[in-house]
């Protein structure tokens, strides 16, 4: 782990501290847990961001699903 500092609002110092009380665990613990959280949420978010993006490119273009209109039986006559 690094070292890092970081300027509280008095507010958000008093509920991080409320809060570590609450779970038994350090301020620390609290903010990295947080930071954690959103660091998720942003990949979620740009994931799904990509996955729209693809599946605009996949219904326009008919070259991406035109194996999918293959028939399994089409494949066994052929080989």
């Amino acid at each position: 782990m690094v070292r890092a500092q970081i300027i509280l609002e008095p507010t958000q110092k008093q509920a991080l501290d409320k809060l570590a009380k609450e779970t038994h665990t350090s301020l620390s613990a609290v903010i990295r847990e947080m930071i954690d959280h959103q660091l998720r949420i942003r990949e979620e978010d740009q994931l799904r961001k990509a996955a729209l993006l693809l599946r605009q490119h996949y219904l326009k273009d008919n070259e991406l699903t035109s194996f999918s209109s293959i028939e399994v039986e089409d494949l066994h006559e052929e080989g």
